[in-house]
This record gives structure tokens, C-alpha cells and sequence, in this order.
């Protein structure tokens, strides 16, 4: 199974902590006006200005004869924000997130600038 990277570049002139999260599952059931939530899979903690930090995702392999199956190639969102991994987020409530999406993509790589503007400028790398 594939291994991907997201490199989160801070330049701004400011330390910053980001999230990354996974794209929520479409609503369905009972209430589906609902938005969905979705858990802080990483967290990269004050990356000062000019710097940069990393996280990677390993996808597992499906064991032959479980009821899983493999997915499509893993979308993300990056988000300026300092909850915990695991903690439980409402993604229509971040501000500005940049979208990470590796679906139909040969790159295993994607580098997400957060400029001095605060714009998110998303890159996919080899």
C-alpha cells in the first residue's frame, strides 16, 4: 500500500500550529442536515516562521477474507488550529483549510504553503 507526505511550509513571520484531518464521510441516515465531524488525525505544534514540519500516512493493507476493502487514495485538510490528535472538530468551523487530495494523483507528496497572507498554496511532489 502506498505511504504519503504532507510538508506544511509556515511563512509567516509568526509561529503556528496546523491539524491535518481527514475529508469527513458524506452524511447519511436519520439527519443527514447534520455536518459531519471529524477527528484531528495529526497535529504539527509551532512551526516557526520560515520553517516547515512533516506527517505521514501508511496506508494498512486489507487482510484477504476481512470485510474491509481498500479505498480510494486519501484526501485531507490542513488547517491552522491547535487541537490534539484525536480531538473531535466541526471542519465547516476552520477558517481557511487547504485541501490535500492524492485521488488520481501518481505523487505520494504534497507540500501546503500557508503564506504570509494567510492563503494556503497546495503543491504535489514524486
Amino acid at each position: 500500500m502506498a505511504t504519503y507526505t504532507i510538508t506544511v511550509r509556515n511563512q509567516s513571520s509568526q509561529s503556528k500550529s496546523y491539524v491535518v484531518f481527514m475529508a469527513p464521510p458524506p452524511a447519511r441516515g436519520l439527519d443527514s442536515g447534520q455536518p459531519p465531524y471529524a477527528n484531528v488525525w495529526a497535529s504539527l505544534d509551532n512551526v516557526t516562521g520560515g520553517s516547515y514540519d512533516s506527517v505521514v500516512y501508511a496506508e494498512a493493507d486489507v487482510m484477504p477474507g476481512s470485510l474491509a476493502a481498500p479505498g480510494p487514495a486519501p484526501s485531507f485538510y490542513v488547517s491552522e488550529d491547535d487541537d490534539a490528535p484525536g480531538q473531535v472538530i466541526d471542519p465547516s468551523q476552520a477558517s481557511d483549510t487547504a485541501v490535500v487530495d492524492f485521488t488520481g494523483r501518481p505523487q505520494t507528496s504534497a507540500t501546503v504553503t500557508h503564506g504570509a497572507d494567510g492563503g494556503f498554496l497546495v503543491q504535489y511532489n514524486g
